[in-house]
């Protein structure tokens, strides 16, 4: 159930890339075009042992994601759901804002990712 209390999965953030396509978070931690389109390249229907991590990367995505291009998002998300199912260490720590979970290095963890991906 996510914390509002609706049990039923549902929006929890919206926003958009730097060139403009919108991304849709969702409350049991899948990221996805506007309408609910899939990404291509993210997995949707995770198991509940990883929706919490899933969820934090999704929330650390949202932050992130007006810098990236809509060809980045799926690289950028699939790195922070990397992290973000590591058990919590000093390394990287996950803390709770008012708008929700936020990496502490989630742009490192972005661009290391994606100069991986262009090399």
């Amino acid at each position: 159930m996510c914390t509002c209390g609706i049990e039923k999965k549902h929006k929890i953030w919206r926003t958009a890339t730097a060139d403009g396509k919108d991304v849709v978070g969702w409350s049991d931690g899948d990221v996805t075009w506007a309408f609910g389109y899939a990404i291509r390249g993210v997995g949707l229907a995770h198991s509940s042992a990883t929706a919490g991590a899933d969820l934090r990367a999704s929330w650390a995505l949202r932050e992130n994601v007006g810098m990236l291009d809509a060809n980045e998002v799926a690289t950028a998300f699939n790195a922070l759901r990397r992290v973000a199912r590591q058990p919590l260490t000093a390394a990287c720590s996950w803390r709770f804002s008012g708008e929700g979970w936020q990496a502490r290095d989630a742009r490192a963890v972005i661009f290391r990712a994606l100069s991986k991906e262009s090399a």
